[in-house]
C-alpha cells in the first residue's frame, strides 16, 4: 500500500497492488499518481499468509510519471476503412418481443425498429469511408466500436468527426462501462463536419459539463479496465468518421497508411460443428500509391491461446488504391472444441476472427440453466442458440424493471420447446419496494391466475429475489399498510403465496429466499420462523471472491444440514451467480485473459456444486442486448454477420459440461490438497473426476496405469492425449469405466507435490502465557514433524491430507495488546522445511467476579477489564472539528452464563438512523462481530458460516439490538435468529459527553465459542458516527467490519482467562 492523508480535512488515501511472493529475491514496485493535496505518504504491507519474510529495503521515491503516447490510437478501425470490423452493435430482430415484434425498456417506452447503420463511400471526413447512423422515430440502438482501455486517475479522450443531415442535430459520444457506469456528452452538429471531444482529465471524476454515471473507477463494471467508446444519434441522418481514443492526452486521429486489413467468418451464428472448414473473407484495403503483394500468414489458435495449428495462404495482390478479397479455408483439428481464434497477419497487418466448436447437440441439460432476460431477448432467436448448447433450464424474472409478468409471456413457447422453467415472481404492484403488503389478498389472487393459466408449464416459482438484503434501503412509508423485511416476514409470504401457486398448479414447487450470497444465517432463520412450510426448494447466489475462498463447498454443506431438520435432503438449487466479462474483445478478437478467467470461476463453481448435491445451477446471464462489461453470455455481432449475438466462451465451457456429466450424480471428493480439487461423479455407464488445481502454479500430472484408458478433456471439450495432463485453474474432466473408488484411488496415486507447499500454520493465543501453532496439512500425504519456537522443539503426531494438528507451547511473558513477535521453524519427517513468524498480541479478557447490572453504567465491571482503544478511523466523508474529536473505547468480560461488552463513545449528541431498525448503520450506533471458531484467512473476503455480526442503537430514544449474521447450527445445534433480539440484555446510556453502550451475550449468541477459560476466538468493535447530512464514518478497533466485502480475517484475537 501507499497509504496517506491529503487535504484539508486528512482525507485517508491509498493505492494497493497485490504482489505473489516467491522464495527467490524479488522487487515490487508500486507506481501511482500523487494527489496535488497529498499530505504524508507512507508503505504499507500486508502479509496474507503466515511465513518468515525478509525486507531487505523499502523506499519511496518521486519520480516524473512514465510518458503516455497520447497519440497511439486504441480505436482499430475508426475511419470505417475496415468495413465492420471490430465494431459491434445489436440486431433489433435479436431483441424484439416476439409477440408484438417491439422493444420495451421495461419503463413504458417502447421502440419498433432498430438503429440503421450503414457505410458511406459518398459522405466521408477522410480516406473512402464513414460510418452512417440513422435514428428513426422509435428506433433503438447504440453503435460501439472495439473496447479500449482506461487508467484510474488519468485523462482519456475519445474524439470522432460528426455531420448530420441537418442543422442542429444532436449526437451523444460516450465511454460506456456497463448498465449504470459510463460517460457521455451531447454535441449539437450540423450540415458541416465537427469534431466531438469526450475529454475526462482524470479517470473515476467527474468533469464539468460531462455527465457521469455511476463509478467508472471502482464499479462493477471497471473490473476488466476496458471501456466501449460508443456513439448515438439522437433523432435523424448523422456520419461518424476519424475515431480516435487515446490516454494521457487529447486524442488524435491518424490514417492508417499502407495495406487495410479486415476479416469475417462464413458462419454468422459464430461457430461450427467438428470437421466444418472455417472460411474467412479477408478484405484487403491498399492505400498506398504502388501496388501491394502481400503473403498471407495465419494462426489457428484455441481457448488458451496455444497455436494449434499454422499456416501460409499465398500471396495477394492488392492494386494501388484497390481493394482485393481472398477466402482461407482452415478446417481445425477433428478433436478441437470450444472458443477459438484465427489470425491473420497479411504485409504486417494484423486481423482476426473469434468462432468456436461445437458438436451436435444431444436432449436438453435440465440441471445446467441461466437467467434469462425475457424483455431483451426474442424468444425465437433464443431458442435455437440455448439447444445448442444444451441449456435446458431457464430462471425467468416476472417483472422487467417496471413491467409486471413480462417473464409469462415466452412460457408457452417454452414449454412446448421442452425448457425447465423456473419463475422468479416479484411484488411489484402490490407494495413499493421493497416493502411487503401486510394484506396478501390481491397478491395470492394474482399469482394464483397466474399459475392456474400456466399449469404444468412452470415448474418452480421462487418468491422474490435477494431477500436478505432488502432491508434498510428505506423507511417503512406506512407500518400499518407494510412489513419490512425479515426473515419471519419472508417465511409469512413464502407460506402464503405457496397457497396461491398450489391451488393454481399442485404438481409446481416454491422456492426460496434466493438470498445474495450463500446466508446460511438468513436461511437458517426464515426456516424456523415458517418451519420450513410452504417452501420445496432453498435457493441461493453463491457469489464470492473465487469459488474456494471463501470455500463454496462448507457453505453448501452447512446449508444441506440445516435443511434437513425440515425436510430429509431437502432440494437446494442456486438460481444466480457468475464473472464478468465484455461484450466485445478488444485486440482483434482475441480471446482476453478476463474472459478466460471468468469460464474458470463460473465453471469451478458449477462443478463444486453439483460435487456437493446441487440440484440444478443458474448461470447470469442470457441477454441478446448486451452491451459492455456485465455477466452476459454473449458476445456482440455487427453488420457482417447480420448483427446476430454470439456466444461467448462461457457457453462452450457449460455445453462441455452438459456432456460429460449429463445427469451424474455425485459421487465423492477426492482430497488432494489445499490446492487441488478433484470431484467424482456416476453417470451409469461411465465415472467422471472433474480436477482442477486453483491456487498457485500449474502442476504437470502423469495418469498412473490404472487411468491409461481413461478419456480427458479440457475445460472447452478438447481431448486431451498422451498420458499427462496440466493442472490449473481451468477444470479437466477425466471419464473411465472404473468404478468411483478405483478411480480415487488411481488418481491419488499421482505425485502432484511438485510447486505446492506441502503445509502451513498460524498461532492461536490460548492463554496469557500460552498459544498453539496450528499446522494446516496442504499436501495429498499424512503429515508428521517437529515445531521448534521459544526454545522447545515438539513433535507432532501424522495429520490427515487437508486437515490440521495442534502443538502448544508455554511464552515467558503475558500476552498483551502490544506486539509480541514469535519465530518458528517447522520441519516435516520428509525433510521440508519451513519458517514462520507470528505477532502474538490479544485481547485478554477476565472472568468477571460478580455479574454486571445491565444499565449502560459500567462502574461494576472488574478493573482488570481494562480500556481497549478503537483508533482506527474511516473518514466517508469530510470530518468538522466535532467528528474528530470523537473517541471511542470497549471493555469486555465473562462469566459462565455470559460474554459482556460495554461500548464508551465520547460524542456529545446522538443521530438515530433514518431508517430505523434495518438500517442502524446509517445513524450513531456501534456494530460488533466474532469470529468463532477462528477460521477466516486473511485474504478471505466476507463472513463465513459460523460468524456473527450484530448492530446496536437507540431507535425512538429506545435500546434495539439487532442480528444481521449468526453462526450455523450445524456447529452446536443451536438456531440464533436473524433481526431484532430479546435474548440479549442491552442498554444504552446517555452522559452529557458520551453514550455508553452495555450488553451480555448468552451462550447461544456467542456458540460455537464456548464461555470457558482458555477459549479463543477472533472478534471487532465498530463505532458509527451519524450527523445530520449522513453517516460521516467509522471508528473500528481493526479492519474488518466496515470494509466491504467483510474481512474477519484481520479481527484481533479475544482470549478468556481464568
Amino acid at each position: 500500500y501507499l497509504e496517506g492523508n491529503r487535504g484539508k480535512e486528512n482525507k485517508h488515501f491509498y493505492f494497493a497492488k497485490t504482489f505473489p511472493v516467491s522464495s527467490e529475491s524479488e522487487t515490487f514496485t508500486v507506481t501511482h499518481p500523487a494527489p496535488e493535496d497529498l499530505n504524508n505518504i507512507c508503505i504499507r504491507v500486508d502479509l496474507h499468509k503466515p511465513a518468515i519474510y525478509k525486507i531487505k529495503s523499502a523506499e519511496i521515491s518521486v519520480k516524473q510519471e512514465e510518458k503516455v503516447d497520447s497519440s497511439v490510437n486504441h480505436i482499430l478501425n475508426g475511419g470505417a476503412e475496415r468495413g465492420w470490423y471490430a465494431t459491434g452493435i445489436n440486431g433489433f430482430e435479436f431483441f424484439k418481443m416476439a409477440d408484438n415484434n417491439l422493444f420495451s425498456d421495461g419503463r413504458n417506452n417502447f421502440w419498433d425498429k432498430e438503429l440503421k447503420v450503414a457505410l458511406d463511400d459518398k459522405v466521408k471526413h477522410s480516406g473512402n469511408y464513414s460510418f452512417r447512423l440513422i435514428r428513426e422515430p422509435k428506433s433503438y440502438g447504440r453503435f460501439n466500436l472495439n473496447p479500449v482501455p482506461f487508467v484510474v486517475g488519468k485523462s482519456a479522450s475519445f474524439s470522432c468527426w460528426v455531420k448530420g443531415e441537418k442543422p442542429n442535430q444532436q449526437v451523444d459520444i460516450g465511454l460506456f462501462l456497463g448498465n449504470g457506469q459510463a460517460y457521455s456528452k451531447n454535441f449539437t452538429v450540423g450540415t458541416e463536419w465537427t469534431r466531438c471531444e469526450l475529454f475526462i482529465p482524470e479517470w473515476g471524476k467527474k468533469p464539468e459539463g460531462i455527465y457521469m454515471f455511476g463509478n467508472p473507477a471502482t464499479g462493477y463494471a471497471s473490473v476488466t479496465n476496458f471501456v466501449s467508446p460508443c456513439v448515438s444519434s439522437l433523432g435523424g441522418t448523422i456520419w461518424v468518421d476519424d475515431a480516435a481514443y487515446s490516454i494521457g492526452g487529447h486524442s488524435k486521429f491518424t490514417p492508417e497508411t499502407g495495406l487495410l486489413l479486415s476479416a469475417k467468418i462464413d458462419a454468422a451464428k459464430g461457430y461450427y460443428r467438428p470437421g466444418t472448414p472455417v472460411k474467412t473473407e479477408l478484405t484487403l484495403r491498399n492505400t498506398a500509391g504502388k501496388t501491394e503483394n502481400a503473403e498471407i500468414r495465419w494462426e489457428l489458435k484455441d481457448f488458451f491461446g496455444k497455436t494449434v495449428m499454422a499456416g501460409n495462404a499465398g500471396k495477394v495482390k492488392v492494386e494501388a488504391n484497390g481493394t482485393a478479397k481472398r477466402t482461407v479455408s482452415v478446417t481445425p483439428p477433428a478433436d478441437l472444441r470450444g472458443a477459438a481464434n484465427l489470425l491473420f497477419n497479411v504485409g504486417g497487418k494484423q486481423a482476426g476472427v473469434y468462432f468456436g466448436i461445437a458438436e451436435k447437440p444431444g436432449k436438453l441439460s435440465h440441471r445446467i440453466g441461466v437467467n434469462y432476460m425475457p424483455g431483451s431477448s426474442n424468444i425465437h432467436k433464443s431458442i435455437p442458440l440455448l439447444k445448442d448448447f444444451r441449456i435446458g433450464a431457464l430462471r425467468l424474472w416476472s417483472t422487467y424493471r417496471r413491467t409486471p409478468n413480462t417473464g409469462f409471456r415466452d412460457v408457452d413457447e417454452f414449454h412446448k420447446n421442452g425448457f425447465f422453467l423456473m419463475m422468479c415472481y416479484g411484488s411489484e404492484g402490490f407494495a413499493p419496494w421493497p416493502m411487503i403488503p401486510k394484506d396478501f389478498t390481491a397478491w395470492k389472487k394474482a399469482l394464483n391466475e397466474l399459475a392456474t393459466q400456466y399449469r404444468g408449464k412452470v415448474q418452480i416459482y421462487e418468491m422474490l429475489n435477494e431477500t436478505n438484503i432488502w432491508g434498510g434501503r428505506m423507511k417503512n412509508p406506512d407500518p400499518s399498510k407494510y412489513y419490512e423485511m425479515t426473515p419471519e416476514v419472508n417465511a409469512l409470504l413464502i407460506r402464503e403465496l405457496s397457497e396461491a401457486v398450489k391451488a393454481g398448479d399442485p404438481d409446481a414447487k416454491v422456492a426460496g429466499p434466493a438470498s445474495c450470497h450463500t446466508d446460511i444465517a438468513w436461511t437458517s432463520t426464515m426456516l424456523a420462523k415458517g418451519e420450513g412450510k410452504g417452501l420445496d426448494i432453498i435457493t441461493e447466489h453463491p457469489y464470492r471472491q473465487l469459488p474456494e475462498l471463501p470455500d463454496y463447498e462448507p457453505e453448501l454443506q452447512t446449508l444441506q444440514k440445516v435443511a434437513s431438520k425440515y425436510k430429509p435432503d431437502f432440494p437446494i438449487t442456486a438460481t444466480e451467480a457468475g464473472e464478468r466479462s465484455f461484450s466485445l474483445f478488444p485486440d482483434n478478437n482475441r480471446i482476453p485473459g478476463f474472459e478466460r478467467q471468468r469460464v474458470a470461476y463460473d465453471t469451478r463453481m458449477m462443478l463444486i456444486g453439483f460435487g456437493n448435491g446441487l440440484q440444478q445451477y443458474y448461470h447470469f446471464t442470457f441477454t441478446m442486448d448486451f452491451e459492455g462489461c456485465g455477466w452476459g453470455f454473449l458476445l456482440q455481432g455487427n453488420p457482417d454477420n447480420g448483427r446476430q449475438p454470439m456466444p461467448a466462451p462461457i457457453m462452450f465451457a457449460c455445453k462441455n459440461a452438459a456432456d460429460r456429466l449429463e445427469d451424474a450424480k455425485p459421487a465423492g471428493r477426492v482430497k488432494l490438497g489445499f490446492n487441488y480439487r478433484c470431484y467424482l461423479f456416476d453417470r451409469g455407464d461411465k465415472r467422471i473426476a472433474a480436477l482442477w488445481k486453483w491456487n498457485g502454479k500449474a502442476t504437470r500430472m502423469v495418469l498412473p496405469a490404472e487411468l491409461k484408458n481413461a478419456a480427458v478433456y479440457d475445460v472447452m471439450g478438447t481431448e486431451i492425449k498422451g498420458g499427462e495432463i496440466e493442472l490449473n485453474e481451468f477444470p479437466v474432466y477425466l471419464e473411465t469405466e472404473l468404478s468411483a473408488a478405483d478411480l480415487a484411488a488411481a488418481i491419488r496415486k499421482a505425485d502432484l507435490s511438485a510447486g505446492t507447499d506441502l503445509f502451513d500454520a498460524n498461532a492461536v493465543v490460548v492463554a496469557e502465557k500460552e498459544f498453539k501453532v496450528r499446522i494446516h496439512n496442504l499436501g495429498t500425504k499424512p503429515l508428521a514433524g517437529t515445531v521448534e519456537t521459544i526454545g522447545r522443539k515438539l513433535s507432532f503426531a501424522a495429520i490427515a491430507p487437508e486437515e490440521f494438528g495442534e502443538v502448544a507451547f508455554s511464552l515467558p511473558s503475558p500476552v498483551s495488546l502490544k506486539d509480541n513477535t514469535v519465530q518458528a521453524t517447522i520441519r516435516t519427517t520428509g525433510g521440508a522445511e519451513k519458517k514462520f513468524s507470528w505477532n502474538l498480541r490479544a485481547i485478554l479478557a477476565p472472568k468477571a467476579e460478580k455479574a454486571p447490572v445491565i444499565d449502560g453504567d459500567l462502574s461494576d465491571w472488574n478493573a482488570q477489564a481494562k480500556e481497549i482503544p478503537l483508533a482506527l478511523r474511516t473518514k466517508l466523508k469530510p470530518w468538522t472539528t466535532a467528528e474528530d474529536a470523537i473517541r471511542a473505547n470497549a471493555r469486555i468480560m465473562w462469566d459462565d452464563a455470559h460474554l459482556y461488552l460495554g461500548v464508551t463513545v465520547f460524542k456529545r449528541d446522538n443521530v438515530e438512523s433514518p431508517v430505523g431498525v434495518s438500517g442502524l448503520w446509517k445513524g450513531d450506533g456501534i456494530q460488533f462481530a466474532f469470529d468463532p471458531v477462528r477460521n477466516a484467512l486473511k485474504e478471505v473476503k466476507d463472513y463465513q458460516d459460523d460468524d456473527f455480526e450484530y448492530a446496536s442503537a437507540l431507535v425512538s430514544g429506545k435500546p434495539v439490538i439487532f442480528r444481521t449474521k449468526a453462526s450455523a447450527a450445524t456447529y452446536d445445534s443451536l438456531e440464533k435468529e436473524i433481526g431484532l433480539l430479546r435474548d440479549v440484555p442491552t442498554a444504552i446510556r446517555r452522559y452529557p459527553d458520551r453514550t455508553v453502550y452495555e450488553f451480555a451475550f448468552p451462550r447461544q449468541s456467542v456458540s460455537p465459542f464456548r464461555l470457558e477459560a482458555g477459549s479463543s476466538m477472533r472478534m471487532n468493535v465498530l463505532v458509527n458516527i451519524g450527523t445530520k447530512n449522513g453517516r460521516a464514518g467509522f471508528l473500528q478497533l481493526t479492519p474488518g467490519i466496515g470494509e466491504a466485502p467483510k474481512r474477519p480475517g484481520l479481527f484481533m484475537d479475544l482470549v478468556l482467562m481464568p
